[in-house]
C-alpha cells in the first residue's frame, strides 16, 4: 500500500514539474523528502491546481465523494487561496 502511494506521488511530482506556474527554483531540488514523502513545496504546488488536487486525493483513496461536492470543495479551496 506504501509503495503504491509512493509511485503516485513520484507521478505527481513529474506533473507538476511540466506545470508553468511553478517557479523555476524548485526544478534543482525535489519536491519530496529523503523518505520520498511529500514536502511543503509539494503540497503548496499541488493544491495551486484544483482539478489536479482532488485527481490526486482520489487516486491516494482519501477521496470518495460525489461531483457535487466536489465542486463546493474545489469552490473552498479556491477562496481559501484567495
Amino acid at each position: 500500500m506504501v509503495g503504491k502511494i509512493n509511485e503516485i506521488i513520484d507521478n505527481y511530482e513529474k506533473r507538476l514539474q511540466e506545470m508553468p506556474f511553478i517557479p523555476r527554483g524548485s526544478f534543482r531540488r525535489r519536491m519530496l523528502r529523503q523518505d520520498g514523502g511529500p514536502n511543503r513545496d509539494f503540497l503548496t504546488y499541488l493544491f495551486c491546481d484544483s482539478g489536479l488536487a482532488m485527481q490526486f486525493l482520489k487516486d491516494v483513496g482519501l477521496y470518495n465523494r460525489g461531483e457535487d461536492y466536489e465542486y463546493h470543495l474545489a469552490q473552498y479551496m479556491f477562496l481559501a487561496r484567495c
